[in-house]
């Protein structure tokens, strides 16, 4: 059997833009607005009600609101009665009561008195569903519910209980299974019980049965022409997963990409449906339009910013096909500088097949301040203050000077970063840095230039290259200087960093995983010199248990090759473990070899594992448990080392918030050996791994 369904206009339609919510006003602000209306209006009739028990006459007034104003403006007459009684009357059924029955008189030349019989009121219920969980059950009951709510007249009213929003509540229901990928559900009312006793209350029982979860078929196409096989394989990565809403959109609009891609401006894809062998089939119906080149593309709107930056970025997509897609990311990549406001293409196709592009900008406040504040278990309070243009002299470049002053730290940093470095995608940042530093045991001062190129060469990968050179003193009175290493040197360094990463969010990340790779050649240039080649490779894994947990899982490890003897590497370039973000039984930095006056000193090797479950409780309200082990070793050769681990357990709270997760963890040592902690408490910003 096979049944044909109609379009989907509820899963294919965009999305309207965002608005504003304005605040609904109070019955008495309503009530209020219609007195001094009647005030300020010359107004020759007026409108009394009498008769409502549920209510007094000023909330009934307030039900009605402003829709009496054609009557209230001019002289009483008997069809003006008339139509002020019949929508009276369709106001209180609206609000339940079915079987209110309004009749009205002229009781003078300005005035109307509408006499109102209510009768009794219908409240809709307890709604339940079965055929489902009990979590899907209770929200199908509020979704069911909705039309109901939409009518809910003040706070403490039950919603009013009407027999059409029956069909439209259950339209809900069976539009929730479709987007879900059960495209053959139903759903009805098996029993509606009116309780007297209750207040007259109805009481809903809706039995759904969701059917077979649905995969998509290959689609039928339509219209595609000699892009058919084009079509086909685009459709075809969409074969076999769940026919849910973000699957079947997701279809759609990977047709519509493809044919962007190729020049197809105007092209319009429509999506129908049927159900066939117990699958989704969809119907694309495809009408082309037109394929273009791209021919000039010139600006509008530029008065700060030189137009040939922006020609730079763009001049390469002149003369070959139009590609939407590709248009649309130069131009988010413009957005992303912060110096415009908005930015509008504007198409004028030529009679040759090409086609000239005008984009309008406007351009926005690039320069600014922004005023920064924190707080971490190691740093303790953290404030910064910076400077910034991001359209430096008119060439979009991003200049930034600023400060950022911690409990244990100075940092001063001037940079500036070319977002198209060469025209291409890669960004290009140098930056100047200065910066004091306490740590457990010693201090550091440093200094130093940078400079580095960040390249995505996919949406997934991206490659990070640095060079610099920096200078460094180091000073202790707590530790031997035969542990401290050069404490006076030099350190010019190139680092690369590949990282792979298929996170759903780089600031939240729900699913997904990642790899890291940075690899750091250098040379500390002292009394003693020492080459050294640090490595480190770190992976993660984020996978959604049920509705509310989620389950995330880590490794990384690192080891430094170094030249000369033990310790000779300074102490300020090695690893260190502990703290919130490695083993959280310990404090920042405090797992490891120590000295003997009891001050971490750092190793050349390490590795950490970290698994974590966590809860959602209510919104962004987070409840987390952890397992963490780890090892650091003096020496390199001890990196894959995994006899003697330490180990920590522990439970925290999270607070998801748009710049990270603020934590708050406890880990207990479940490894404890003398003069080691029993446990940590820890609180930072942002994801553990």
């Amino acid at each position: 059997m096979t049944r044909f369904l109609k379009l989907l206009p509820f899963a294919f339609l965009p999305a309207a833009p965002l608005r504003a919510q304005q605040k609904q006003p109070g019955i008495g602000e309503i009530f209020r607005e219609i007195i001094h209306g009647e005030q300020e209006v010359d107004s020759r009739t007026k409108v009394r009600i009498a008769g409502t028990k549920t209510m007094s006459e000023g909330d009934a007034l307030a039900l009605i609101g402003d829709r009496l104003e054609h009557v209230r403006r001019q002289a009483p007459s008997a069809s003006r009665a008339s139509d002020a009684a019949f929508m009276t009357r369709q106001l209180f059924r609206n609000q339940g009561f079915n079987q209110c029955d309004v009749t009205w008189k002229i009781t003078s030349d300005s005035s109307i008195q509408l006499i109102v019989n209510e009768g009794p009121r219908q409240e809709l219920g307890d709604v339940k569903v079965t055929g489902v969980d009990k979590d899907t059950a209770k929200r199908l009951a509020k979704l069911y519910a909705v039309p109901a709510e939409k009518r809910r007249f003040g706070a403490g009213e039950r919603p009013p209980f009407r027999a059409i929003d029956v069909d439209e509540g259950l339209a809900l229901v069976i539009s929730d299974f479709h987007s879900r990928g059960y495209w053959t559900a139903t759903a009805e009312v098996k029993d509606r019980r009116f309780e007297t006793a209750k207040g007259g209350r109805v009481d809903i029982l809706v039995e759904t049965n969701p059917g077979p979860l649905h995969q998509i078929a290959a689609p039928t196409i339509e219209g595609a022409g000699g892009n058919r096989d084009g079509v086909a394989r685009e459709a075809a990565a969409f074969t076999g997963l769940t026919a849910d809403t973000a699957n079947v959109n997701g279809l759609r609009a990977a047709i519509e990409t493809y044919y962007r891609k190729r020049g197809f401006t105007k092209a319009k894809v429509l999506l129908t449906s049927a159900i066939a062998g117990g699958k989704f089939v969809p119907g694309l119906i495809v009408e082309e339009g037109k394929s273009y080149q791209l021919g000039r593309i010139t600006f509008d709107g530029l008065s700060k910013t030189k137009s040939w930056r922006i020609r730079q970025r763009v001049r390469d997509l002149e003369g070959k096909t139009l590609d939407d897609t590709v248009m649309e990311k130069r131009l988010r990549g413009m957005m992303a500088t912060g110096a415009f406001q908005a930015v509008r293409t504007e198409q004028i196709p030529r009679n040759d097949g090409v086609m000239d592009v005008t984009l309008h900008f406007e351009e926005g406040e690039a320069r600014g301040y922004t005023i920064s504040a924190g707080l971490g278990s190691y740093e303790g309070p953290i404030g910064g203050v910076t400077y910034y243009d991001r359209n430096f002299m008119g060439l979009l470049y991003n200049f930034s000077s600023g400060v950022e002053v911690s409990a244990r730290s100075i940092l001063g940093e001037v940079s500036l970063s070319d977002p198209w470095l060469w025209g291409t995608d890669a960004t290009g940042t140098a930056r100047l840095f200065l910066l004091t530093h306490d740590n457990e045991g010693y201090s550091t001062w440093k200094a130093g230039l940078e400079a580095g190129v960040l390249y995505p060469v996919t949406p997934h990968y991206t490659v990070d290259g640095r060079v610099g050179w920096s200078f460094v003193n180091t000073n202790s009175e707590d530790i031997p200087g035969t542990l401290l290493g050069e404490t006076v040197y030099q350190n010019p360094y190139i680092r690369i960093n590949q990282r792979l990463d298929y996170r759903d969010s780089a600031v939240l990340p729900t699913k997904g995983w990642k790899v890291e790779m940075p690899i750091e050649f250098g040379s500390a240039i002292g009394q003693v010199s020492t080459i050294y080649t640090k490595a480190e490779l770190s992976g993660a894994w984020y996978h959604p248990v049920g509705k509310k947990g989620q389950v995330a899982l880590a490794a990384r490890g690192g080891v430094i090759a170094a030249s000369g003897e033990d310790f000779d590497l300074p102490i300020d370039m090695r690893f260190f473990l502990g703290g919130a973000n490695t083993v959280r039984s310990y404090p920042e930095r405090e797992m490891g070899p120590h000295s003997r006056t009891g001050y971490p000193i750092g190793g050349e090797a390490y590795w950490v594992a970290n698994a974590e479950y966590i809860y959602s409780v209510a919104g962004a309200l987070k409840l987390v448990g952890f397992l963490d082990a780890g090892q650091l070793s003096q020496r390199g050769g001890g990196a894959g080392s995994a006899s003697d681990p330490d180990l920590a357990a522990g439970l925290g709270v999270r607070f998801d918030l748009p710049v990270g997760p603020v934590r708050f963890e406890y880990g207990h040592n479940l490894t404890q050996d003398p003069g080691e902690p029993s446990g940590a408490w820890h609180f930072s910003i942002g994801t553990t791994f």
